[in-house]
């Protein structure tokens, strides 16, 4: 079983009396897809999946998969380079992720759902590199792009490519990540403060003086990798004994954040460490 996912999909009981009972045990819960050739890193709400696979060169590709269709799995491609990754995917079936270049720069990239090879870079803010990390039904897309002296910046970017990129800024430190969109424009991810902390926070379209800290659980990082659209974040949290937590944030940034427990395998370090439990938990 090493290697494969397993995709549950949970099938309502549309008689109550269906679900009670001895008759309870004839009624099918759920069924199971095997998930053999593609690393999973988003779903949508129609079923439709995104992630990595192994190319026919032997390079992990950007990947699609519509479940309801009962397809094979897509190799987006890359932009000309080696690598690919697909990290989000919205109900449009829209795409977005991050993808290399002939010159060995990757970038953030709407992709070509069909596999046809037109994927779109949507550049940077003056850097070499960037990275798309969510998407929103409004095809709104935000992620992180390398600014000219090289710092990367919460972005949210041009979805035609055309370069209109918005440099969301970040608590008064250095660098920042933008890591979901909601429908009403809501963007969370990870500043870095003046102090040098690197809380979790809320972007503001006009960036920098407006962001919002939403703090840690007591420690010195946090980061917030989603947020619904009623406005509920959550990410993780460092707490004031260096413990990493799973963690339900206050929107309001006034610190009342809820602790939902512990996240395995979090690494601490440099600027970034945040990001590098979110790879341990399976997110990026």
């Amino acid at each position: 079983m090493a290697g494969r996912l397993i995709l549950l999909v949970f099938v309502a009981c549309s008689v109550a009396s269906a679900c009670i009972g001895t008759d309870a045990q004839a009624v099918p819960l759920y069924r199971m897809t095997s998930l053999d050739n593609i690393g999973v890193r988003d779903i949508n709400n129609v079923g439709q999946i995104v992630g990595t696979t192994g190319a026919a060169t032997g390079e992990i590709h950007a990947a699609f998969l519509d479940t309801d269709a009962q397809g094979s799995v897509i190799d987006l491609g890359t932009l000309g380079g080696d690598i690919s990754v697909a990290f989000a995917i919205n109900d449009l079936g829209q795409i977005v992720g991050r993808a290399d270049t002939a010159d060995g720069t990757y970038r953030a990239t709407l992709f070509d759902t069909t596999g046809g090879g037109a994927n779109r870079d949507l550049g940077t803010l003056g850097g070499d590199f960037s990275a798309a990390y969510g998407i929103n039904n409004l095809g709104q897309i935000v992620g992180q792009a390398d600014v000219v002296d090289g710092g990367g910046h919460a972005t949210l970017f041009d979805p035609s490519g055309g370069g209109a990129n918005r440099d969301l800024g970040t608590l008064s430190g250095n660098s920042s990540v933008a890591t979901d969109i909601n429908n009403a424009g809501q963007i969370v991810g990870q500043a870095e403060a003046v102090d040098g902390s690197q809380p979790a926070a809320v972007f503001a379209p006009g960036g920098d003086a407006a962001n919002r800290s939403l703090g840690t659980l007591g420690g010195d990082f946090a980061a917030a990798y989603a947020v619904n659209d009623a406005g509920q974040i959550v990410g993780f949290a460092e707490t004031a004994d260096g413990e990493v937590r799973a963690a339900l944030f206050d929107g309001t940034g006034s610190g009342d954040n809820r602790d939902l427990g512990t996240l395995a395998a979090c690494r601490t370090g440099v600027f970034g460490r945040a990001l590098e439990c979110s790879f341990a938990a399976g997110r990026y």
